[in-house]
């Protein structure tokens, strides 16, 4: 007898009920005479990862150990309390069975899950360290482009104050323009990344490359970011002392 998963069963009889039909296993003998070699499916369990969490599940074939005994095994064990004291507990037990039995690497599902996407979570903290790196290094940028062109117009700030214009209007006023700036830099990114999303594909686990969580959030805190950069020279702006102004050079 053989329990099956769901992929064999879908790739061996599609649209039909595998139970009870008969298989052969490919690394058994086979003798025609005798029949030796299949087995009956009593069973259909779920795929597994067995290879990582990112890999889609492979075909896999469960027969009674008894059946084709092999000089190792995998033991798994469902304990209602983890870590050390259940991993003492299933030392205590194998060895009151049998002393001379050798009990190799014993793990939790979270470590061996947590161990499965030990590169994946380096690649993913790299990047996220250029994508912080990126974000300050456009702050600094839109900051320094906004300081430098204030400077420029401090003459025409001074006379606009002079002919009475308020601070919140110089402040409104540079911010606007800022904030053009920085939505058109948006809409160009997004554009972009929309394009890239395709090479970042098979670098997610369960996330689809267009994610509207993502592209709702990033641009909202990208915005945030080109805020509180223009805000900055706009406020200085706006405490421009016009006699001061219109004696700049």
């Amino acid at each position: 007898m053989v329990v099956i998963s769901e992929t064999v069963a879908r790739s061996l009889w599609p649209g039909e009920d595998p139970l009870g039909r008969r298989l052969r296993l490919p690394w058994e003998p086979f003798e025609p005479e005798r029949e030796f070699g299949w087995r009956t499916v009593v069973g259909i369990v779920g795929d597994i990862r067995q290879y990582g969490l990112d890999r889609p599940g492979t075909p896999q074939l469960y027969v009674p150990h008894a059946q084709y005994p092999l000089p190792f095994m995998s033991l798994v064990v469902r304990a209602q309390t983890g870590g050390a004291g259940a991993a003492a507990s299933i030392r205590e037990t194998i060895r009151a069975l049998d002393r001379e039995l050798p009990l190799g690497d014993v793990s939790t599902l979270d470590e061996v899950i947590a161990g499965s996407m030990t590169l994946r979570r380096y690649s993913v903290y790299l990047l996220a360290g250029f994508a912080g790196a990126a974000v300050l290094l456009a702050a600094v940028g839109i900051y320094g482009v906004m300081s430098f062109a204030v400077k420029q117009r401090t003459r025409e700030i001074g006379v606009c104050m002079a002919l009475g214009a308020g601070e919140r209007d110089v402040l409104a006023m540079v911010l606007r323009e800022g904030g053009a700036l920085s939505a058109t830099g948006l809409a160009l990114g997004a554009a972009a990344v929309l394009r890239l999303t395709r090479f970042l594909g098979g670098m997610l686990f369960e996330v689809q490359p267009v994610d509207p969580v993502t592209f709702a959030v990033t641009p909202a805190v990208l915005a945030a970011v080109a805020l509180a950069a223009n805000l900055i020279p706009a406020r200085r702006a706006s405490r421009i002392d016009p006699m001061v102004a219109l004696r700049h050079e």
